[in-house]
């Protein structure tokens, strides 16, 4: 019984696949390798370069190799990218959704496990959601998401599809170095990409309704959720024929900001890194407020998640050994671009955080009003361009609809910014910038070129550290040793 993957040459298709694999399921990629890495799927493996859009192609690769389902992980991703391409969002995702069932159809492929979103429910009125709750998405992303949810449910009616549609919100961690997460606009890259640059982060949202005014998320491992696919292909492949939409998450939530010094006990992302400074600016075009999304006790998704969302971050350092601790990051920088050593395969570590942030002023209801006006507006431009492709007769229609849609939009954009703010407590009348400050800096490498790093820093210390339990090193010290 062979399944497709689409997409599985990315960072989520590349977990799936070795899963799908390990259970003993014969599999085929297709992905056209915008994203996707070729060097992520296994030898054995056929992988077939090709867009989900083309439907002759889907519908070669589903005859050739004699597909029995599809699991389909091919879309582009990104809430902001998706506010700026809004039609273009709608030719790949919905159009890959639409080209992807037509070939199934012709060649009489009836299972398919989707990988949609928990950007399907935008703003929800709770923070922990199930699948009950309505869904309003508040950007484009998670519009194409659901109108291929719409379109997979209407071929279960119509053509005897067997589907299952899976929303989960933000994946972290990697099961192998070489299946790491690689996207420039997702969180854990971004960290350790800074990290690598010296360059601050900047925390998108600082005026959620939350204790530190930061997002709340609901990470999960992304060993886990291929699990859950897995699961899915599991049930289509040996049970009845289904139609159903699941959660997959954790139910609970993570902060995004910088860790506070109250509150020990608390996750936080930025904890684990250093990256020469973090700053809190105002959410991303398209970004809703994210919550956590709790897993639906079904049949189709038997595992529930077993690794922490710490293990994430934790899974970004997998694979990697402390060579030497310094005093600051310019100390460790000085010391890489003076050494021959391949500096792609090192990792900075910034340990005992602390934790400032300069008040720079207060949120205005105006200003929380005009957020959400903006906001409003981009989604009734969203709502008012789909609307008017299936009913308008007319460029003025056309014209008329979108002044329309972005008119109410921004009406209640700007009634909810208020609202919210209102709601906010003391912590959403504060904007600022967060930097966080490390003590001393550990330098990390892949085992394999430790000991020639060690060689080049003077020292053989085998246990792999320097100056652990004395004063940190400076670059000049280090150096000046040879």
């Amino acid at each position: 019984m062979t399944w497709l993957v689409t997409g599985g040459a990315g960072y989520i298709g590349g977990h799936v696949v070795r899963r799908l694999r390990a259970d003993g399921y014969p599999v085929v990629v297709l992905d056209d390798l915008s994203t996707g890495v070729a060097g992520r799927v296994p030898d054995d493996v056929p992988l077939v370069a090709a867009c989900v859009t083309d439907r002759r192609a889907v519908a070669g690769v589903l005859r050739r190799y004699r597909v029995t389902g599809v699991v389909h992980l091919a879309a582009r991703k990104s809430p902001a990218e998706s506010v700026a391409r809004p039609h273009w969002y709608h030719r790949q995702n919905v159009g890959g959704v639409s080209a992807l069932l037509d070939a199934m159809t012709g060649t009489g492929v009836r299972r398919l496990v989707f990988s949609s979103s928990a950007a399907v429910y935008g703003v929800p009125a709770r923070p922990v959601v199930d699948e009950r709750m309505p869904t309003a998405p508040i950007n484009p992303y998670g519009c194409t998401k659901l109108l291929g949810e719409r379109l997979i449910r209407s071929a279960g009616t119509g053509c005897g599809l067997s589907w299952l549609a899976l929303r989960y919100f933000n994946v972290v961690g990697a099961a192998d170095p070489l299946l790491a997460d690689r996207a420039p606009t997702n969180l854990v890259p971004i960290a350790f990409g800074a990290l690598a640059s010296g360059c601050p982060v900047t925390v998108t949202g600082a005026d959620y309704p939350t204790r530190d005014g930061t997002g709340v998320r609901d990470y999960i491992h992304v060993a886990d959720l291929a699990a859950a696919h897995a699961a899915g292909v599991d049930r289509l492949s040996a049970g009845p024929p289904a139609g159903e939409v699941l959660n997959v998450g954790t139910g609970r939530g993570y902060s995004v900001g910088p860790p506070r010094p109250d509150r020990h006990d608390r996750v936080h992302l930025a904890r684990v890194v250093h990256t020469g400074g973090a700053g809190l600016a105002g959410p991303r075009a398209g970004e809703p407020c994210p919550m956590g999304k709790k897993s639906k006790s079904a049949p189709a998704a038997p595992r529930q998640p077993r690794r922490p969302a710490r293990g994430g971050t934790r899974d970004a350092l997998a694979g990697t050994v402390p060579v030497a601790t310094f005093a600051t990051l310019a100390d460790v920088e000085d010391v890489l671009s003076r050494l021959d050593f391949p500096v792609g395969g090192t990792t900075i570590v910034g340990t005992d955080l602390r934790f400032v942030e300069r008040v720079e002023g207060r949120m205005s209801t105006a200003r929380s009003g005009g957020y959400g006006t903006v906001a409003g507006a981009w989604l009734g431009a969203l709502v008012a361009s789909f609307a008017a492709i299936f009913t308008a007769d007319s460029a003025g229609a056309v014209l008329s609809m979108l002044f329309g849609g972005i008119m109410l939009g921004a009406l209640f954009g700007a009634v909810f910014g208020v609202v919210a703010y209102r709601f906010a407590g003391p912590r959403g009348g504060i904007t600022g910038n967060v930097t966080l400050v490390a003590s001393r800096y550990e330098l990390r490498t892949d085992p394999a070129l430790a000991d020639r790093l060690r060689g080049l820093l003077g020292h053989d210390n085998q246990t792999g550290m320097l100056l652990v339990d004395g004063p940190p090193t400076t670059a000049d010290d280090l150096l000046s040793r040879h």
